[in-house]
C-alpha cells in the first residue's frame, strides 16, 4: 500500500484526511502512520472505525495486526468461532493515542 508520507511527497500537498478502515487493529495502523510522519506532515483529520461494544472509558485494542485474519465478516461466522469480532479498537484506545498528538474528538 501507499503510505501517507508517500502521498504527501508525491502531491506536494499536506494530508488533510486520513481514513482508516482495515478491520484489523486500526489503531495499530494509525499509530504506525503517525510515528512515521513529522509534526508538519500529520493529517488534519483522522477518520476511524471504533468498536461499538466497548464503551468509554474502557481502553481496548488488539495486541497487534493479525495477519491470519482475512475478511472479518467471514471470520464472524459461527462455524469459525466468531473470533473476528475483537479486531476493532475502542474509542478510548484511539483517544489515548491521538489526544497526546493534539487531536480532538469531533
Amino acid at each position: 500500500g501507499i503510505e501517507a508520507k508517500q502521498i504527501a511527497d508525491r502531491t506536494g500537498l499536506p494530508l488533510d484526511l486520513l481514513k482508516v478502515d482495515v478491520d484489523n487493529c486500526d489503531c495499530c495502523f494509525v499509530e504506525e502512520v503517525l510515528r512515521k510522519l513529522s509534526q508538519e506532515e500529520q493529517p488534519r483529520l483522522i477518520h476511524v472505525e471504533v468498536h461499538a461494544l466497548v464503551p468509554p472509558p474502557i481502553i481496548f485494542r488488539p495486541r497487534r495486526f493479525d495477519a491470519r485474519l482475512g475478511n472479518t465478516l467471514r471470520e464472524l461466522k459461527k462455524s469459525r468461532g466468531a473470533w473476528g469480532h475483537m479486531v476493532h479498537c475502542s474509542l478510548a484506545a484511539f483517544l489515548e493515542i491521538l489526544q497526546p498528538r493534539g487531536y480532538e474528538l469531533l
